[in-house]
């Protein structure tokens, strides 16, 4: 999932952990890392959360 950047440490920069929703589907954040040297986007690795 790509996301606009923010600063390491910045409250709106996603963290491994924490959950993406896209309407009732959610993602777990597993990773994040810069999608470019210059940080204006966010690479997250996700998996989604299926219910049982």
């Amino acid at each position: 999932i790509t996301v606009r950047g923010a600063p390491l440490g910045a409250s709106n920069r996603p963290l491994p952990g924490q959950r993406f929703r896209q309407q009732t589907r959610l993602f777990r954040i597993v990773a994040v890392t810069e999608a470019e040297p210059g940080g204006l986007y966010l690479t997250c690795e996700a998996r989604e959360e299926v219910a049982a």
